[in-house]
């Protein structure tokens, strides 16, 4: 009896991790997919694998059952791969040809409470609070990053993008995660690891005031480093204390026990406290 419980929790533990792996959305870029009029859940299935929307068209299929919605027919627009259980939802409320577009430009230096909510009032989302789910959960930003970090500040960059209404947190997230990696990928080597070179980065964004300045600040910070020094950086002591107004930092402020407090922990905090944007005037380049 007793082994035949281990067998049958071992049978279970494979499964399971058969079944997530399933789940995860595929390395594809855009894609667009025609789904035929009439077509049952296991051939749209078939359509979106072949695709390589989702890696399991019967995962997809058995999914599908729970939404009890039909497939509607049309031309999708994939901008990544997706979980079956997204490619679900999106199949069932239709194509988007009488949704157009809409364009949003994410501010260098705008934190992910900021993308949020920027996101959620031009209609890209329709909930903030679901995004911010996402990206401040530490396990969703390794499945997203492959790295241990707190959150996916910092790693979705700040740009200009097109999203359909409605456009679900997951898919956003990827793409601007994915333009992200492209950026990386066009400068030299980094001398260090992509965290910590964010994460300096999105110090020097968040105390520039003007582009010129960024080299400077910079130079000091870089030195501080190498001297084991603390950074002493005000914005770091405002994220460590969620305080974004325009009240000065007290000296009372400086004693915040918080590890993203520079002021008392030597190094860098645990991660970024914005996200930094590109060259020319990016502070990514100044530590390459």
């Amino acid at each position: 009896m007793k082994r035949f419980s281990l067998l049958f929790a071992l049978l279970l533990a494979i499964t399971g991790t058969l079944v997530a792996f399933l789940a995860l959305p595929p390395s594809v870029g855009r894609t667009s997919v025609t789904i035929p009029k009439d077509a049952s859940a296991a051939t749209a299935a078939r359509i979106l694998q072949e695709a390589g929307v989702v890696r399991s068209a019967f995962l997809f299929t058995v999914l599908h059952t729970f939404h009890q919605r039909p497939i509607k027919s049309g031309t999708y627009l994939f901008l990544s791969g997706v979980y079956p259980w997204t490619a679900s939802r999106i199949l069932a409320d239709g194509p988007p040809a009488d949704r157009p577009e809409i364009t949003v430009t994410i501010p260098e230096g705008f934190r992910l409470e900021e993308i949020a909510a920027l996101l959620e009032k031009k209609g890209v989302l329709v909930s903030a609070g679901d995004f911010l789910d996402k990206v401040l959960d530490p396990t969703y930003a390794y499945q997203i990053t492959g790295f241990r970090v707190p959150s996916l500040e910092g790693y979705l960059f700040p740009d200009t993008y097109r999203f359909y209404p409605g456009t679900s947190a997951d898919v956003v997230i990827r793409r601007m995660f994915h333009r992200l990696q492209r950026v990386l990928r066009d400068l030299p080597a980094p001398r260090g690891d992509t965290h910590s070179l964010l994460t300096l980065a999105s110090i020097v964004e968040a105390e520039s005031a003007r582009d010129e300045e960024r080299p400077r600040i910079a130079a000091v910070f870089r030195n501080r480093l190498r001297r084991g020094m603390r950074l002493e950086a005000d914005p770091t002591v405002r994220y460590a204390l969620n305080r974004w107004d325009t009240r000065p930092i007290l000296y009372k402020d400086l004693d915040s026990p918080s590890p993203y407090n520079t002021y008392r922990t030597a190094g860098l905090p645990p991660g970024p406290i914005c996200s930094p944007g590109r060259a020319p005037a990016s502070p990514l380049v100044y530590f390459l």
